[in-house]
């Protein structure tokens, strides 16, 4: 599940009543989630194209002014969305250390965006908007390009330290990793009984036995 960075920060008051988390002194990062997570349910439930920005001061509960402070656009919103999705994403490999074995890193790394998708269904249908933005061809050429060369370095490691076959390509590794998800979450957001938990449970095992040392 995408954590706090794009959660929506309301509690309810008792009478049913939203309000929001920290009142007029909430810290700045408090705001700018509580913006993001407007902003999902608001491009998921109007689109990104019909959206305005005064939707999105309305669901946050925020002033337009105090909206204007921290994103001038709603363009500026949805790439800093897609931002958020890219940090959680790799989260898994970096908060795992480099003592945890490379399996489970890249383990991790998978089980994170498939949480994403398969906790919050608001993200599904934000990222399928996002692949018609301006710039979504550049940033997700970026994205793709780090990410791969995220997970190659990963691989590396494992193939050094003997823990994945020394045959493999790390680049061919990090892009298939990336392809298997990928169709997974297509699969999920045009099919509504995909189960994409399950199905990742699966191609992991399958993966993982795939590039395990002969020597295990």
């Amino acid at each position: 599940m995408i954590d706090a960075g794009l959660r929506n920060p309301t509690t309810t008051k008792p009478g049913g009543r939203a309000s929001r988390r920290g009142s007029s002194h909430a810290p700045p990062e408090t705001r700018r989630a509580q913006i993001l997570a407007a902003a999902l349910t608001c491009f998921s439930r109007e689109g990104f194209t019909r959206a305005k920005m005064d939707d999105l001061a309305v669901e946050s509960r925020l002033s337009k002014g105090s909206l204007y402070r921290f994103f001038k656009s709603k363009d500026e919103v949805l790439l800093a969305i897609f931002d958020e999705f890219e940090n959680q994403s790799l989260r898994g490999l970096d908060d795992a250390g480099r003592n945890t074995p490379v399996m489970e890193r890249l383990r991790l790394c998978g089980e994170s965006v498939v949480e994403i998708f398969g906790g919050q269904a608001d993200f599904g249908n934000t990222w399928v908007d996002f692949f018609s933005h301006p710039e979504s061809r550049e940033r997700l050429q970026q994205m793709y390009r780090r990410v791969r060369q995220r997970l190659s370095a990963v691989v590396r490691e494992g193939v050094e330290s003997g823990e994945i076959r020394a045959s493999v390509d790390p680049g061919d590794v990090a892009a298939g990793l990336l392809g298997a998800i990928e169709g997974l979450l297509l699969q999920a957001m045009v099919d509504p009984r995909f189960n994409l938990r399950r199905r990742w449970a699966g191609i992991w095992s399958l993966l993982e036995e795939g590039l395990g040392s002969a020597s295990k």
